[in-house]
């Protein structure tokens, strides 16, 4: 039993990672992202300016999109707007991401 019920959830795994993902599901899992904490005043800081996108395609299924942008460095995440409905998005915002201190002693960078 406990193996037939293994089968159906992969089944079910399998089939939910063959459909496209819903609006729906795309706003449940960006949800979670909060944006990065902001940098100490002596902290090194890398600063991405987010200014736009052009020729956003539509979909058929669901038309025109509300995009948004996430940025990331290491473990710091950063979200633009989602603005609605747009296929030429202008954001202009500034994303602030603090430099990690290993990081910035260079030890990671390739």
């Amino acid at each position: 039993q406990q193996q037939q019920r293994q089968q159906q959830q992969r089944q079910q795994q399998r089939q939910m990672s063959n459909q496209p993902p819903t609006p729906a599901m795309s706003q449940k899992k960006y949800a979670a992202i909060t944006s990065a904490a902001r940098p100490k005043p002596s902290q090194p800081r890398i600063t991405v300016d987010v200014v736009a996108a052009r020729h956003l395609p539509t979909t058929p299924k669901w038309g025109v999109c509300d995009p948004f942008v996430i940025m990331a460095l290491g473990n710091c995440f950063h979200k633009t707007s989602s603005l609605v409905k747009q296929l030429n998005p202008a954001w202009n915002e500034r994303l602030v991401f603090g430099v990690p201190p290993i990081l910035a002693q260079g030890a990671l960078m390739t």
